[in-house]
This record gives structure tokens, sequence and C-alpha cells, in this order.
């Protein structure tokens, strides 16, 4: 039944529809024949002009002819555009695109008045400069420029007059080349190949960028999306979704942003790479601090206030180390920005650092971070490389300001012991001049003297060493080119084949022969105590007392750093005959050291 009402049904009405449909497309295609006739190429293009300077607020020269489509859908092209602006001479070219094509209503262009959207631009090549305010300078003029400064937020959109709102659709971006000089940060940006596609409706609504593109030699993936897209464009805080693959780097950021000056974000950021030195080298950052061929992270939920930018929960991983913790940049007015933080790290290598510690040392990557960067950072580290120092469980700060870089040593262990310093380099005509001090307590001192490559006797013994010194070259690890004082204490210990009874019985009134006992004979003191002041590798022993049970030992004369020869005098006093010494006089090498003579009784009391 139902099927024959169906049958019958269609049967009725099969011939007008048909016909309907038939009519419809006679008509689109009539349309589309007479459209030529009826449509000026002449006005679409005077009117494809009159919008892109309409919307960028410049002139425009189209120096190639049209060229009008009608199928699938009215589409004109114009080649060889410029966009200018006047200049003090002749004028500023904004943008060059080799070709602008783009659809447009055939009714209004019937009525004179198309209006264009989908627009394809084939290599075109931009032109922009971001001034100190963080405005671009397309911004000021045009729909474009009055509808960014016309919006204003509502909720996650905008709101702007609604005789500003206009249709762009989607904007198709074929091998195109952007400029960009920056005026906050001094640099130049260059981005060609840009292939791609801008997605915004209308001025009001939300816009998303998908591209490709090559940056400084190498291809990025770009995708961005803004919920605000006008409040961005004219520098202020707006809604931004930002995610860049490269090769080298791997950017995320979800939040809220502005394009001003310092800026404004607000959101979680996060980027990672495979070669920290060559990420660096490739954005043209400072990286001499960077280790190449190293992996490298961070992550961190970043804030900006009034005067600063913070980074909370902050997750990082560079130079084979890694740290958390929480840090703020800071913008005083008058002064560089200032990082200051607090940071956990479980290793942390100071020799990594040097470029950091030398400031005005030319004109490297480190010295520009340094001249436009002041460090107060506070960090814990559970294993703090030195050369060839390991200290463990250290507290250390490290500021840079005024041309002066400080690194103190709060507490940490060493050897046993504790240690505590301060090294401190500033800036001065010329060679930069480093003072360090260095205090270390209850550590052993045998293995401290075999690190710093000593070779001669050295005590087995547990005891302080106290430095005071100054670098002219500004290079820690040169301690014996500079100048300063040391003073080394123990308690009882050991003085390996040096067992001075020995020594005078073994030498008699022979000469030159070696100081250390052939039999291994050794000193054990009670106590040592030795104060030398030292300048140009060569040290000046002040005060020298080894006190042991039979013998005491006073020491002067010269000790070299650097490998000279020794020039030494040791009076040996018998503890029981106090008044009955005798003299050594030591030369060689401080690896090989000799007794050169020997002199019994020197003041004459036996």
């Amino acid at each position: 039944m139902a099927r024959t009402r169906l049958t019958r049904i269609w049967r009725r009405w099969w011939r007008p529809v048909t016909l309907v449909i038939a009519l419809l497309l006679l008509a689109a295609l009539a349309v589309r024949l007479v459209a030529p006739v009826v449509v000026s190429t002449a006005a679409v293009r005077e009117a494809m002009e009159r919008t892109l300077a309409d919307w960028t607020g410049h002139e425009v020269t189209v120096d190639g002819s049209p060229t009008l489509t009608f199928w699938p859908e009215p589409r004109i092209e114009l080649s060889r555009v410029s966009i200018v602006k006047p200049a003090i001479k002749g004028v500023t070219v904004l943008a060059r695109i080799s070709s602008v094509s783009a659809e447009f209503n055939f009714l209004g262009a019937f009525r004179g008045r198309p209006a264009f959207e989908d627009f394809i631009l084939s290599e075109p090549e931009i032109y922009l400069t971001r001034n100190e305010m963080g405005e671009l300078n397309w911004m000021k003029e045009g729909l474009l420029g009055d509808a960014a400064l016309n919006a204003t937020p509502a909720g996650a959109a905008v709101s702007i007059d609604p005789s500003l709102d206009r249709d762009i659709g989607d904007v198709l971006i074929e091998n195109g080349r952007l400029e960009l000089r920056d005026s906050i940060t001094g640099l130049d940006w260059m981005a060609s190949g840009i292939t791609g596609e801008l997605h915004w409706p209308r001025f009001s609504e939300p816009a998303s960028l998908e591209v490709t593109a090559l940056l400084n030699g190498r291809q990025i993936d770009v995708d961005l999306a803004s919920g605000q897209p006008l409040l961005l464009l004219s520098g202020r805080e707006a809604s931004l979704d930002l995610d860049l693959n490269s090769d080298l780097l791997l950017a995320q950021f979800s939040g809220r942003a502005s394009l001003a000056e310092h800026g404004f974000v607000s959101g979680e950021l996060g980027f990672s790479g495979t070669d920290a030195g060559a990420a660096a080298a490739w954005m043209g950052m400072p990286g001499s601090i960077l280790e190449n061929g190293q992996p490298f992270s961070f992550g961190a939920e970043v804030l900006t206030t009034e005067e600063a930018l913070r980074f909370d929960r902050l997750r990082m991983s560079m130079n084979r180390m890694e740290a958390t913790g929480i840090a703020d940049l800071l913008f005083p007015a008058e002064r560089p920005p200032r990082l200051t933080g607090t940071l956990a790290i479980d290793r942390l290598d100071l020799v990594a650092l040097r470029p950091l510690m030398n400031p005005g040392r030319g004109s490297g990557s480190a010295d520009q971070l340094l001249q436009g960067l002041e460090l107060d950072l506070r960090l814990s580290a559970r294993e703090v490389a030195a050369g060839s120092f390991s200290l463990a469980q250290a507290a250390l700060s490290i500021v840079n300001e005024n041309s002066q870089f400080r690194t103190d040593i709060v507490d940490g262990s060493l050897e046993g012991g504790r240690i505590t310093g301060r090294m401190v380099t500033v800036s001065e005509p010329g060679e930069p001049k480093t003072d360090l001090q260095l205090a270390v307590r209850d550590a052993n001192l045998e293995a401290i003297f075999q690190k710093l490559g000593v070779s001669g006797p050295i005590p087995v013994a547990t005891g302080s060493l106290e430095l005071s010194a100054t670098l002219p070259q500004g290079e820690w690890e040169r301690l014996q080119e500079g100048r300063g004082s040391f003073r080394i204490t123990t308690a009882a210990g050991i003085l390996p084949d040096l067992d001075p009874g020995t020594i005078l019985h073994r030498v008699g009134n022979r000469t030159y022969l070696p100081l250390k006992n052939p039999e291994g004979q050794d000193f054990l003191y009670q106590r040592l105590d030795l104060s030398a002041t030292f300048e140009r590798g060569l040290a000046e022993i002040q005060s020298g007392v080894i006190e042991g049970d039979a013998i005491n030992v006073t020491l002067s004369g010269l000790l070299p750093l650097d490998g000279g020869g020794l020039a030494l005098s040791a009076m040996l006093t018998p503890a029981a005959a106090p008044t009955k010494s005798s003299a050594l006089f030591i030369g060689g090498s401080v690896a090989e050291p000799v007794v050169i003579t020997q002199i019994a009784d020197p003041a004459g009391g036996r």
C-alpha cells in the first residue's frame, strides 16, 4: 500500500522537479557564460586593489595584467603586486607579492561592489618591523589596523565595531618570505619557503595558522592558534597556542601572550632538543656555556607580572644537569634584566660556567649574555664538579651585576671535610681580575694535594687549608700565575719517607743526597702549621712548623708552584735538647728534593 502511494506521488512530481533542476543548471551555466561580458575586469581589479589598500592602509600597485575566471567559482588574480608607504626619500616597500588571487561574489561584482575572500598569496615577500612598544609597522593604519585597535576582550573572543568586521576566509601562502626587524631585541629574523594556510573567517573570530618554512637554513613546522588575533596583533594580551617543530627544537606554549616590550605570557611553556649548542646558535642566542651534541629540555608554568616573568614549577635538563625550582626574570627600570631564582640541581659543572665567570673577555656570546642580563641565583647541588674536585651536598650563590661575577660556596662537602669560598671576577680595562678565597676544614689533605697534581712530599693527614688569591688572567685554574697566600694546618699526621732523625744520620757531612729515606722511614708528627705567600709561581714560606715526638722542624725559604727549583732551609731541633739544632739546605725539584748540605748547631751551641 505505502509503496503504491509513493509511486503515484513520484509519477505526479518527477517532471516538475526535473524541470526545476534543469532550469537551475541552465541558469548557473548562463551566469558563467554571461559573466565575462557583464562583469568588468577593470572594475573587479580596481575593487581588489582598493580592498587591499583599505585593509593594509597603504598604497597598492599592480604591475601585471589581471586574470578573471568564473569556474568553479568567480576568482580574480593580480600579478606583481607591491604594497608601499611614503618615506622621506621615495617609498618604503612593505610587501611584494608575485600574485594575489581571491574569490568574489558574482552578484556583488555585477552591482560593482564585489566582496573578496579565500585569498592565495604566491611568493609573497613581507617586511615587518616591531617598535619599542611591541607594535608592528602594519598595525597603525588600514581596516586591519583599525579593527585591531578597536577590538576589546569579550571573554575568550573579541568585540569590535560591526562596521570594521570583515570576512577573510582562508589565506593560502605559497613559497613566501618574511623579514622581521625587531627594535626590542635588536635582532633581524628571516624565514623563507613559507608555505601553509591561515584560517580566519572574520576579523572578530578565532584564527589559526599552519605553515612550514626555512628559518636560518632549517625547516620548521609552525601551528599557531588564537581566539583573539586582533588583540595579539595590536600588542595586547590574547589567547595563544603554539607548536614549533624542527630537527633541532621542539617547542610548545599554551596560554596567553602579547607582543609588547618584554611581552606577556601566562601558561605552560616547554621546549626540548637533541643539541643544545647547535639550537642556541641556530636561534642566534648566546650559547658558549652550552655543550654541543647534548640533549636539553625546559618546562615551566610562566606568568608575567608588572615587572617580571615568573617560571614556576621549573624543570630543566642541560649539559648533563637536571634542575627543578622557581625563577623570576625581572625588568627593573633603568637597569638590565635580572634573573633570580632558587634551583635544586643534581650535578653542576663549574668549569662549564667559566665563560660566565669572565665577563669582558672580548665580544663573545657569553659576553653579550652578561652585558644584557644580571644574575642572582641560589643553588643546591647534590654534586658540584670543579675540575678534578667533586663537592657533595653543596649550597652555592651565583651573582652577576655591575660588571662583577661572584660565585659563593656557602657550604659543601669535600674529601670528608667542609668547604666554603668565594670567587669574584671583575671586568676592568685590559684583563679581568679574579679574587679567590677558599677555606677547607677537617678534610683529607692527601687526596686534595693529589688532585691538585702536587708531586712532592705531601702530608697524610686530616687538616685545613685556607687560600686567598688574585688571578690576573681571570681563570681560577691558573692559580700559580696569581698572587696571594695560603695556610695549611693539620693535627697528627705522616710525611712519608721523611723521618728527620733518619735523614740527619744518613746525610751526615755528605752533600747532594736525596731527601727521602730510601728505606721508607716516615715522619710521624703531631702538628703541622705552614703559612706562605706566593706570586708568579713562587711561594715564600712565612712560617713553617712541624712538631714531632722527638724532633721539631722549622721551615723557611722558597717553594716553586710551577715545577721550578727548591730553595728551602729546614731547622731540626730535638725536643729533648731545644738548644741544639741542625740545619738542612734543600734544593732540587719538588718531586725529587735533595739535601745540598747539613750544618750542625748553626747557632754555635754545640
